[in-house]
C-alpha cells in the first residue's frame, strides 16, 4: 500500500484502511473488479530502434506521446497502457532482471502524469517495477504518484515481447485474485486481437 501524508488515494486515512491481521479492510485487491478494457502497447524499445533499453533509462511524457503518435493511437480514459522495454529477455537472469547493477528502464513521474491526465486505468511493463530505477535504489516515486495520488493501477513483470509487431490496440482482460486484505495479487493478463 502506498499513502501520502498518511492518506490513501481517496483521502481515507491509511490507518483506517487496515486492521491488524485482516490486512486491508478497504482498498483491498479483492475490491478490484475484473478489468476488461482497450489495451495499448507503447513499444519503447522499438521506438528507439533497439531490442532492449539500457538499465536506468527513463521514458518521459514526450517519449510516450511520440510512441502513441507513431502507433496512431490516442490515449483515452479507461485504457490500459502496456510499456515494452525489452527487459523480458533478462527474466532467466534474476540479478540482471532485477537491475541490481544497472537499474531498470521505465516511466518517469511526468510520464505517469501524462498517462493519468488522459484517464488511463492501468499502466504495466515488462520490468520488475513500472518505473525507471537506479541501481540499489528503493525510491519509487512513480508508485507513489500512481497509487496514492492518481488512482492508477500498476502491473509488472509482463511478457510483452510477443505483442511487439502486432497492432498497438487490442482487447485487454485482467482479473486480480480476490485475496482479502491484500494490496495486490498475481494476474493472468490476456491481449486479444481482432481476427
Amino acid at each position: 500500500m502506498f499513502a501520502q501524508d498518511s492518506g490513501l488515494y481517496d483521502g481515507m486515512p491509511a490507518a483506517d484502511a487496515q486492521s491488524g491481521i485482516d490486512g486491508l479492510v478497504t482498498h483491498s485487491i479483492s475490491d478490484v473488479d475484473p478489468i476488461v478494457a482497450r489495451g495499448v502497447l507503447l513499444d519503447a524499445a522499438a521506438g528507439r530502434g533497439v531490442d532492449v533499453l539500457d538499465g536506468a533509462t527513463g521514458i518521459d511524457a514526450g517519449e510516450l506521446a511520440a510512441l502513441a503518435e507513431a502507433a496512431d493511437v490516442t490515449i483515452a480514459p479507461g485504457d490500459c497502457i502496456l510499456i515494452r522495454t525489452g527487459w523480458q529477455r533478462h527474466w532467466a537472469e534474476p540479478e540482471r532482471y532485477l537491475g541490481e547493477a544497472t537499474g531498470l528502464p521505465g516511466i518517469t513521474v511526468d510520464g505517469l502524469d501524462w498517462l493519468a491526465d488522459r484517464g488511463v486505468r492501468l499502466v504495466g511493463s515488462d520490468t520488475g517495477v513500472v518505473e525507471v530505477t537506479n541501481p540499489g535504489s528503493l525510491y519509487l516515486p512513480v508508485h507513489m504518484q500512481a497509487l496514492a495520488r492518481r488512482g492508477v493501477h500498476l502491473l509488472e513483470n509482463l511478457a510483452l515481447d510477443g505483442l511487439s509487431g502486432h497492432p498497438a490496440q487490442f482487447a485487454f482482460f485482467c482479473s486480480p485474485l480476490k485475496i482479502a486484505g491484500s494490496s495486490g495479487s498475481p494476474v493472468r493478463p490476456i491481449a486479444l486481437f481482432q481476427g
